[in-house]
């Protein structure tokens, strides 16, 4: 999942579990993506159906031949006004216990070595 907007509104508010990589900065923080598969699904957005960033992060990866990228257009505004939730421990309590969804945890290393499940 990765937030192309610039890096201050990604520090200021973003989708839980994404990476950054600003549409005008992308050789700066593409490194994060070095040891990624070139077929693993990557999700890019931005700031909602009127930011252009999402597209120009995700034709700059399908450039470097990552050939599973999707864009998620409506962003972060809809993110925020539907109120999606991040998976806590209760939900993954049920999982595991009906054996029903492959749990990851896909966020940043330094949020999962705070903590995780």
């Amino acid at each position: 999942l990765i937030d192309a907007r610039p890096n201050p509104k990604y520090l200021a508010s973003t989708i839980p579990s994404s990476i950054n990589i600003p549409d005008t900065q992308i050789d700066k923080f593409i490194g994060q993506l070095d040891k990624v598969a070139k077929d693993k699904e990557i999700i890019v957005f931005c700031g909602g159906w009127d930011c252009e960033k999402s597209p120009i992060v995700a034709d700059h990866l399908k450039s470097k031949g990552f050939t599973n990228v999707k864009l998620y257009q409506a962003g972060e505004p809809e993110w925020i006004s539907k109120n999606y939730p991040e998976i806590g421990l209760p939900v993954v309590q049920n999982i595991f216990k009906n054996n029903s969804a492959v749990l990851m945890d896909a966020r940043p290393y330094a949020k999962y070595m705070a903590g995780t499940i």
